[in-house]
């Protein structure tokens, strides 16, 4: 049993509940690179970003499972519209270097995957919650979101400026 103060769920429930999500983000990844292709890849991520803030905040109030379930859903598909949005943002900017520029986005994929679940667990072990580390995780989205709409205003304003 996965056990919450009060709360108990099987891990067959668990297993079921992680396998229905999981393909809404491997779903997304080509609708975001689609999506790249029609507009721009910075104004697809600029919305996963605005969009993306508001998802951690939720599970940092550890919502019942009729919301922490959607929450997921719509985290996986973000990362998956992010992801292919990103990926296309390789073949427009370095399309002679596609495979060491997708390489290291790779390796970057991999320290994302590694490092947020560390610094969650010494969150709930320093603080007996992982409210702080949903809260920190929502502060870096919105970090990104600055920085992406910081280079397409300067893109912007490099076209407009003949640059």
């Amino acid at each position: 049993m996965c056990q919450r103060p009060g709360k108990e769920l099987a891990v067959s429930g668990t297993r079921q509940r992680s396998s229905a999500i999981h393909p809404a983000s491997i779903l997304a990844r080509p609708v975001g690179g689609m999506l790249a292709d029609r507009v721009k890849a910075t104004s697809i991520l600029s919305v996963v970003f605005m969009v993306g803030v508001a998802p951690p905040i939720v599970l940092a109030f550890e919502p019942a499972l009729t919301v922490l379930i959607p929450t997921f859903f719509v985290i996986a598909v973000l990362l998956g519209l992010g992801n292919g949005a990103v990926f296309d943002m390789v073949d427009e900017h370095f399309p002679t270097q596609a495979g060491i520029v997708g390489g290291m986005i790779g390796a970057i994929g991999g320290l994302g995957g590694f490092f947020p679940p560390l610094a969650m667990g010494i969150v709930k072990e320093v603080t007996d919650s992982y409210a702080l580390g949903f809260m920190l995780l929502s502060g870096f989205v919105l970090i990104r979101l600055l920085v992406n709409v910081l280079v397409l205003r300067g893109r912007i304003q490099m076209a407009v400026d003949g640059r």
